[in-house]
């Protein structure tokens, strides 16, 4: 049995199970704060050695954090700098949540208004690949 005490309210529909690890095991968030277009959870790990759950301060600092079970990786589904600069990262998570950055892909501006699309790949923490693709005014593409 473990308490998990918080400074702020939580109702039942803040709190998550998601195995992000993809250690077999379920993580827990529980929401901290949600803006406009961003949400970030306190995320605890399930330390299976331990037997508890460990606060993870990197990853709740991720806004929007999910699980891609598929791909065994996380994302941050929502980083927001301004109206036109959005982006997601996608990263690995080690079963002793150890996170390295993989993708970054999002839209930003030029000063003359004109939307990029991009996306930049990284391994081992060095970024190794960019591509960036202007976007169409009236279509968005």
């Amino acid at each position: 049995m473990q308490t998990i005490i918080v400074d702020h309210e939580v109702k039942l529909v803040d709190v998550k199970f998601e195995n992000l690890t993809s250690g077999g095991y379920e993580d827990l968030k529980v929401l901290n704060t949600r803006g406009a277009s961003q949400e970030f959870y306190d995320v605890y790990l399930y330390s299976p050695k331990q037997g508890i759950y460990v606060f993870n301060k990197e990853l709740s600092d991720i806004p929007c954090l999910q699980a891609d079970a598929k791909r065994k990786q996380v994302i941050g589904a929502c980083f927001h700098e301004s109206s036109c600069e959005n982006w997601e990262e996608r990263y690995t998570l080690s079963a002793r949540g150890v996170l390295s950055l993989i993708e970054r892909r999002g839209t930003y501006c030029d000063p003359t208004g004109q939307t990029y699309f991009y996306v930049d790949r990284f391994k081992n923490g060095k970024h190794i690949y960019s591509k960036v693709t202007p976007l169409s005014p009236s279509t968005g593409q």
